[in-house]
């Protein structure tokens, strides 16, 4: 037939009812498959934790930092797979890593860490991991919340290595304040001391500051000529060795005189270092190691030459006439040193500033810490130490235990324990999914079993509805007994058979949702 006849609900359901016992079987079997798997899943336990996060206002985006970084933590592959190793969770026996990455994975979907805010903010953290075992499960919840507990011990580490850098800052201002205490005590001695010293010696130079004056320059004039003196002696008697090493020209002779001149240079450096440097000083043992270098060598060249000075040489002639310059700064070294005696016994021979100047040596130096400006630092030691406390204390309430807790940021108010009755799975819920999944699987298959008969003639609907004549009368089909034994035979076979298929079909449709992880699935959400 080209054509297809509509037919009604009540046409339909007829149909389905024809085949009844066929849902009955299709559904039975896939309930019963269905009952198995969710027979086969195990209990699960779930073993959670509560935990408090304390902390100030001030301190609200680092709590919330560091939140995030625990859980991070809880969920990473480096702190989860010693924890597999440990346990043996989901089938990982010892020294087997092959499977860990599925094991992490779903080690990750077990473990549920829900933390709760109050603007923005976290206040509290809820930890929990699920295992069919419940002693298996307090454990590596106990081990997830460790995380917060190390925590906890590295931030208390933390608050006590600023607590004792703390102390031993103060302890070192302390000691500061205290030296710029004795500091400015001795700073006031001194000044008052040399307020005095300059006042005495004020008095005294006003008073013989005129009679002085005419003194101070003579005794300078007199140290002068002493000096001036003493160099010339000294060239006098370099320039006389030099007269003597050369008695006739010689092609040694420029070489002497050059000798002898770094000789003087040198005596007169040492005489200038003398003055400056002790005899330890590396230029003071440079420069005598240099003299007894060139004084050496003037030694061989005076045994090679063995002869007399020329009178005529330029070094006699430079030789007599320094003696003449010695002659005449001895003559006004004599006027001098009787000029200023007459001075002196004409002013009683005393010298003013004598006392005031050795009050004021006495006062020693001036010695204080000062910062960029040149005032005493006490108050940069003030501030600092006055932050130092404030620190302190802010470090002090921290360790003191808040609302009754114990110290730390993360409280533990509800620790991990045994569960008692499992959570899961709901297997209410996943009965009702079996019995829904029984009858959609009955009613498909019915229908796809009897789908072929909708387009044959098998009512006297169809034949009115194709022939357009309405049917007058049915002619009963009459069965022989033999052909009625036979018919109920068949019927018993067919229905045997049909149980003995669905009996074969549960297998398979367990298989089947094993695979697929259907109801697994389910179980976890």
């Amino acid at each position: 037939m080209n054509n297809y006849r509509p037919r009604s609900i009540a046409e339909y359901l007829r149909l389905l009812s024809s085949r009844k016992y066929l849902f009955v079987l299709a559904g039975g079997a896939m309930l019963a498959a269905c009952l198995l798997v969710v027979h086969r899943i195990p209990d699960t336990y779930e073993s959670s934790a509560s935990i408090v996060v304390t902390g100030k206002d001030e301190d609200r985006q680092m709590v919330g930092s560091r939140v995030a970084a625990a859980t991070q933590r809880l969920s990473s592959r480096e702190f989860l797979e010693p924890i597999i190793l440990e346990h043996h969770l989901y089938g990982i026996k010892d020294g087997d890593s092959s499977m860990i990455d599925g094991a992490v994975g779903r080690m990750r979907k077990d473990i549920l860490v829900e933390p709760k805010y109050r603007e923005d903010y976290p206040e509290a953290v809820s930890v929990s991991y699920k295992n069919p075992n419940p002693q298996t499960a307090q454990q590596v919840a106990s081990e997830l919340v460790s995380v917060f507990v190390g925590m906890n011990d590295a931030i208390q580490q933390q608050i006590e290595r600023e607590e004792e850098s703390s102390k031993e800052e103060m302890t070192e201002i302390e000691a500061r304040m205290r030296q710029v205490g004795m500091d400015k005590a001795g700073q006031e001695y001194r000044k008052a001391v040399q307020s005095r010293a300059q006042t005495e010696m004020n008095m005294a130079r006003a008073q013989k500051l005129a009679a002085s004056s005419s003194i101070e320059d003579l005794s300078n004039k007199q140290y002068a000529l002493q000096r001036q003196i003493e160099e010339q002696k000294r060239q006098i008697a370099a320039q006389e060795k030099v007269a003597k090493s050369t008695p006739a020209p010689s092609r040694d002779g420029s070489s002497a005189g050059a000798l002898l001149v770094r000789k003087a240079e040198i005596e007169g450096q040492i005489k200038q270092f003398s003055t400056q440097y002790t005899a330890e000083n590396p230029k003071m043992v440079q420069a005598k190691a240099q003299l007894s270098a060139v004084e050496d060598e003037i030694s061989k060249l005076e045994s090679q030459s063995g002869g007399a000075p020329d009178a005529s040489s330029p070094a006699s002639n430079e030789l007599r006439s320094m003696q003449r310059e010695l002659a005449r700064m001895q003559i006004d070294l004599d006027v001098t040193n009787r000029e200023l005696e007459h001075r002196q016994q004409s002013l009683g021979g005393s010298s003013p500033s004598a006392p005031a100047a050795s009050m004021v040596g006495n006062a020693g130096p001036i010695a204080i810490g000062t910062d960029s400006s040149g005032r005493p630092d006490d108050e940069g030691l003030k501030t600092r130490y006055t932050s130092l406390l404030t620190r302190q204390d802010a470090l002090e309430r921290e360790k003191v235990a808040a609302a009754g807790l114990g110290p730390g940021v993360f409280q533990i108010v509800d620790p991990p324990a045994v569960p008692r009755s499992p959570s899961g799975p709901n297997r209410v819920r996943l009965v009702l999914l079996a019995v829904g999944l029984a009858l959609v699987f009955g009613l498909v298959l019915v229908a796809a079993v009897e789908m072929p008969q909708l387009t044959k003639i098998s009512s006297t609907s169809d034949v009115e509805y194709y022939l357009g004549t309405p049917v007058i009368a049915l002619i009963p089909e009459h069965l022989t007994p033999m052909e009625t034994r036979r018919e109920r035979k068949l019927q018993a076979l067919r229905v045997v058979c049909s149980i003995l298929l669905a009996g074969a079909l549960i297998p398979v449709l367990v298989m089947i949702f094993n695979a697929s992880q259907l109801f697994q699935m389910v179980a976890n959400h």
